[in-house]
């Protein structure tokens, strides 16, 4: 029998940063958070966390006070101050003595909480927990925003006409845009439209229109298309989601089919990251020693 509650989990996986510049204490932690139900990711300086910061969302950071080039504390007050980041709750972890001045700097510098080595295993494991269950409570409650968002949300519908023994097709303006295409004509090649739909669904979209075209079944699938736009500032790209399905029957003979199209945006844009972007490039930069 499948586990409801390990399925639940699974599905709002959160993602755990641990830094330290020595490997034996990232071993360690690794070792102590391994049944904890989190993606657990290292790194041994500050501009590798920063490295890792602009590829992944986590939902936690525990922080090594003392690295050499970057200290905790300096990673900490960058995290702050990126929109990506400033969230994430930290823990930092330090060897040193229980000084009021150094906590307080701690506190003042984003950290949500303190643990002092040599760590005591229940008492990481006890907090981790609590911080990885607020933010998978957190990721709930935008999976549900997005799904009420989405199911209100007037959709946006193109339509199509395609050619079953021609590669063109013909689209409407909204088609058209949809599918991020300036064209001059309303009519366009198919190849021109599967190169908009992202590598990883393009063959099953071509299977499916393939099965259609050969059998005459209803089209009914689904796919993501890569939209791109432009402002005065920057060009940027996302991925929307969008389906597809027939509005009437596939007539071979006279070699058309009409469909519909139906896009909706998902919440899975990648958005530019300056702050941590411009701190790693300083770091990267900066001489050592």
């Amino acid at each position: 029998m499948i586990d409801s509650r390990k399925e639940a989990i699974d599905a709002f996986r959160v993602k755990c940063l641990l830094v330290d510049d020595l490997q034996e204490n990232l071993t360690a932690l690794e070792a102590l958070l391994e049944n904890q139900g989190v993606e657990l990711y290292s790194a041994r300086s500050g501009v590798e966390a920063l490295d890792l910061m602009l590829q992944h969302d986590f939902g936690l950071a525990l922080v090594d006070v003392q690295m050499p080039q970057m200290d905790g504390f300096e990673l900490a007050e960058l995290m702050r101050g990126s929109e990506r980041t400033r969230q994430t709750p930290i823990i930092f972890l330090t060897a040193g003595s229980w000084n009021r001045e150094r906590i307080f700097k701690g506190y003042e510098s984003g950290a949500v909480d303190f643990m002092f080595k040599p760590l005591e295993p229940r008492i990481l494991r006890s907090k981790v927990s609590v911080f990885v269950e607020l933010h998978r409570q957190k990721l709930r409650l935008a999976d549900a925003e997005e799904r009420y968002a989405l199911s209100t949300s007037a959709a946006q519908v193109g339509t199509w006409e395609m050619s079953v023994d021609s590669d063109e097709m013909v689209c409407s303006d909204i088609g058209l845009r949809l599918f991020g295409l300036d064209a001059a004509s309303p009519v366009i090649k198919r190849s021109e439209l599967i190169s908009r739909i992202h590598p990883a669904d393009r063959q099953h979209f071509e299977a499916k229109l393939q099965l259609t075209m050969t059998t005459g079944a209803p089209l009914d699938v689904q796919f993501r298309v890569l939209f791109t736009f432009s402002s005065e500032f920057c060009l940027s790209a996302a991925w929307f989601v969008g389906s597809m399905q027939t509005v009437k029957p596939l007539q071979p003979r006279k070699g058309r089919s009409l469909a519909s199209l139906v896009f909706t945006p998902t919440s899975r844009q990648r958005k530019s990251q300056p702050t941590l972007s411009c701190a790693l490039k300083k770091k990267r930069t900066q001489p050592t020693g």
